[in-house]
């Protein structure tokens, strides 16, 4: 679905990106499925957890991206934004890996 960073032009891999809950799962009880979850770049994740961006995932994955001074950035699709030189083989391998890197992460907390 996205061989990288979900936020518009970013060309950070899949495997280099955190996984951003849209509606936060710490203040708020938002679900970790698909619905809710985006990949993003650490700048991009700062961006939108610190940075007063606001960020919004449809149904149809299309995004909805406002500045923090309330002006829309950008609302259409992000998915398979991939840099150019990126295949499948390599979009399951950063999958895994960060999948493997996440589970470690939850397992030491």
């Amino acid at each position: 679905m996205y061989r990288s960073c979900g936020f518009p032009g970013c060309q950070v891999l899949f495997g280099d990106c955190e996984i951003h809950h849209v509606i936060a799962w710490i203040r708020h009880p938002g679900p970790t499925n698909m619905d809710n979850l985006l990949p993003l770049c650490n700048e991009h994740h700062h961006r939108v957890h610190e940075g007063g961006w606001h960020l919004a995932l449809h149904p149809d994955r299309w995004i909805t991206l406002h500045h923090p001074d309330g002006t829309t950035a950008h609302h259409g699709s992000t998915l398979d934004v991939a840099p150019t030189g990126v295949t499948g083989p390599d979009l399951i391998g950063l999958a895994r890996q960060r999948i493997h890197t996440l589970i470690a992460e939850l397992e030491a907390a």
